[in-house]
């Protein structure tokens, strides 16, 4: 859901998609284990550390719309693509209807392409990610199992094309070298991340398509193309339809994931330009080398240099015939080039295989994404090398069924987005890991089998024909109609099916999208509109420990990402609360906690332990963490971020001044020894409900949520409004333990702050 924050000091409304359940990219080394330490290698490295993680706002570094559109200039503007149509005879097509069917089967098969791509900014996820909203959490992970395969396929077939080339070039070349070296320089690539990969993406189409415009001129001037003619009645029927398939298989491919290269786009860029550049960026170099290919493969009939080239090193056997013969070694230049095309192609591939991978499992979530990325490298090689012999069949039967299996996907995902979440407003950005707000799955799964069902009746293939495939066409051959079928039979089954799954479930994104229908237009924010507040309803703002010490770049506790918290506090203290109350670490300078302040060798920041005695009952003790220097009275670091609207506070409360005790709770030590004044100021303010905020989550504002729900106010913590020493575990665990303490967890634009705004006193 896209909101306005406001800021009520300018007047200002700016529209963002909140950001909880995102972990900021200086997390991602937190930690002691191997997961952890690649990551910290990575980013010195100046290695993308993101994988599934969404990209928050303020990581939002691509500023260009056109590299939606250069992303997939250069992917497509390749060899493959050229390759591709070059397989019009194989369905007995000539030249005009090859040409045809290429252009009407591209336009068609690219919407879907186009449309996820559009989403990434919205969104600041990958594609897979944005597919539970579809398919669910855990029925997701099936979609993700067949694109790491689509992934893995492309990846060996593309390969093969440049390998091709490179021994048309020089029969002495082993298929097996050309294969490592497209491989390496498209993990290289794809190693350093999204950064990176456009940056590549950006340039490389220009060289590929001068090269490709030398090809049309020489074999223009060369007069081997034939026109060969037109077929008719049901052979041409079904050959328009079986080549189509094998089209649309093409270009819908990066349908899977589209989204995964404008994810770090600004969340309010323009949608429909999104939409527009993507889709020109794929439809061009698709419609343009396709038809280059048809024309090219011609020749194979009439000229006996290029039918012998073309057998012995396929495509780039049929390119060396038109290149090499009249420009010699500067023919044999631009195959070289050209064959580095495929680089270009492979990174999408290799790049986002590593983000399914990802999503299978939480275990598999923390191996870092660049780690997916070498070992998807070393399977496409394995697979490459023994399939170069078997190319073109390999290529169509292969190009086909991943045309299946999108139809299905793109059968669920338009039917979801379109006819039950009605549009963007029907989603919550923020439950994309939360698995009790997303589909069950059970619909989608069994709208999956239901588009199977209808690829195999569909079916038209030397190994299958299905018995709707062969009423098309001639007798024994027939003609493919599967992923028209696969397509209709998800849609229809799904439109059934997931209506019962509402029904029976019930549905969290129907209430969502019956309530942004009916809300009336808002001054100050847009927000879910929610049941009235419960009475009594007397809230109070608690900002824990939002200080120096506690926040990157300087602060010698830095908790990761804790300043990107500040917009979220400020909206808040805008808020008519009825208390408005930060907190502060206030240590003496030997404070227990101080790793300084033990011998050694157990005084190590982070990573010892102490034991803390009960000063008034020595049976009493437990361990606790040691930590570096921090707020010390009197002290840079103890003072509150100036950035805070700290006018609007009627207190601050200071907390941690007994040396003897560790104090995270902002009400008192574990043994009540260290006691402050909150929890009376806010009784006798009268206050009902407490919304706690601020630093560290899986610590001080775990520890004072927890207190507060003890003291008797029904407590809930901002997500939006805190962050973790620990994202990952940290943060899993004290979500867990506040959810045993009876604590909510609420978002910004939640109803528990509407009610907040609303509340008049």
């Amino acid at each position: 859901m896209t909101l306005k924050e406001v800021d009520v000091e300018n007047g200002i409304e700016k529209a963002y998609t909140p950001d909880s359940g995102s972990l900021p990219e200086e997390t991602f080394g937190v930690g002691d284990n191997l997961s952890a330490k690649l990551q910290r290698f990575a980013g010195k490295c100046k290695i993308e550390q993101r994988g599934v993680e969404r990209v928050l706002e303020h990581e939002r570094t691509d500023r260009h719309s056109i590299n939606a559109c250069t992303m997939w200039l250069s992917a497509n503007m390749s060899v493959n693509t050229l390759a591709l149509g070059a397989l019009a005879p194989v369905f007995g097509l000539g030249y005009v209807d090859a040409v045809l069917t290429i252009f009407f089967f591209n336009i068609f098969a690219l919407f879907p392409v186009a449309f996820f791509s559009s989403l990434g900014p919205h969104f600041g996820l990958r594609q897979m990610v944005i597919s539970r909203f579809w398919f669910g959490y855990h029925a997701v992970k099936i979609v993700a199992f067949l694109n790491i395969i689509a992934c893995v396929g492309w990846s060996a077939i593309n390969i093969l094309v440049g390998a091709q080339i490179l021994h048309a070039i020089n029969n002495d070349v082993p298929s097996w070298a050309g294969i490592l070296v497209f491989t390496i320089g498209t993990f290289i690539v794809t190693l350093f991340g999204y950064n990176v990969v456009h940056f590549y993406e950006r340039w490389s189409w220009i060289p590929a398509f001068t090269i490709s415009l030398i090809i049309l001129g020489e074999f223009a001037r060369s007069g081997n193309f034939a026109n060969l003619p037109m077929g008719s009645g049901k052979a041409e029927a079904a050959g328009v339809l079986s080549f189509g398939a094998t089209i649309v298989g093409y270009a819908i491919s990066w349908a899977s994931v589209a989204a995964d290269y404008t994810c770090y786009q600004p969340v309010d860029r323009n949608r429909l330009k999104i939409f527009l550049w993507t889709y020109l960026g794929t439809a061009f170099p698709l419609c343009f080398l396709q038809m280059l290919g048809a024309a090219l493969i011609t020749a194979t009939t009439t000229n006996p240099a290029y039918e012998e080239a073309y057998k012995e090193s396929s495509v780039g056997g049929l390119l060396g015939a038109v290149l090499i013969p009249p420009l010699g070694n500067f023919g044999r230049f631009c195959l070289v080039v050209l064959s580095l095309s495929v680089i270009a192609n492979n990174c999408p591939n290799i790049y986002s295989v590593s983000m399914s991978l990802q999503l299978l499992a939480r275990q598999s979530q923390r191996v870092p994404r660049f780690v997916w990325s070498f070992i998807a490298t070393l399977v496409v090689i394995g697979i490459a090398i023994p399939a170069y012999s078997n190319f073109v069949s390999v290529l169509q039967n292969f190009l086909l069924i991943i045309g299946y299996w999108l139809a299905i996907y793109v059968g669920v995902a338009f039917t979801e987005h379109f006819v039950f979440k009605r549009g963007l407003s029907g989603y919550v950005v923020q439950y994309f890991d939360k698995p009790g707000k997303l589909p069950p799955g059970f619909a989608a799964l069994t709208a999956i089998g239901f588009g199977v069902f209808g690829a195999v009746m569909g079916l038209a293939q030397a190994w299958y024909v299905g018995p709707i495939g062969k009423k098309i066409g001639l007798p024994g051959v027939g003609g493919d109609v599967g992923f028209e079928l696969a397509f209709g039979f998800t849609t229809v089954s799904y439109l059934v099916l997931r209506w019962v799954e509402r029904r029976r479930f019930g549905s969290f994104e129907h209430k969502l999208s019956s309530t942004m229908e009916s809300r009336a237009s808002e001054t100050k924010s847009t927000v879910m509109d929610s049941d009235e507040a419960p009475s009594p309803f007397r809230p109070a703002l608690l900002i824990i420990d939002v200080q120096e010490d506690f926040c990157p770049p300087n602060g010698s506790l830095a908790v990761p990402n804790g300043r990107s918290i500040i917009p979220t506090i400020n909206t808040l203290l805008s808020l008519p609360f009825l208390l408005k109350i930060a907190t502060k670490d206030f240590h003496p300078a030997d404070h227990i906690s101080f790793a300084t302040n033990h011998r050694a060798p157990h005084n190590q920041p982070f990573i010892s332990h102490t034991t803390i005695t009960n000063p008034s009952d020595p049976s009493e003790s437990y361990s606790t963490r040691l930590w570096p220097v921090h707020c010390v009275q009197g002290t840079p670091g103890a003072e509150l971020l100036p950035d805070l609207h700290l006018h609007r506070l009627d207190h601050v409360v200071e907390k941690g001044q007994d040396r003897r005790v560790e104090m995270y709770s902002a009400f008192s030590d574990p043994f009540g020894v260290a006691t402050s004044a909150l929890a009376g100021i806010l009784r006798d303010a009268g206050v009902s409900h407490v919304f706690v905020v601020g630093l560290a989550f899986d610590y001080c504002v775990l520890c004072s949520a927890r207190d507060a729900r003890k003291e008797g106010f029904e407590t809930f913590v901002v997500r939006e409004g805190t962050r973790a020493v620990e994202p990952g575990e940290g943060w899993e665990r004290a979500e867990r333990e506040l959810g045993d303490a009876g604590v909510g967890m609420v978002a910004l634009e939640g109803r528990e702050i509407e009610w907040v705004r609303r509340w008049r006193g």
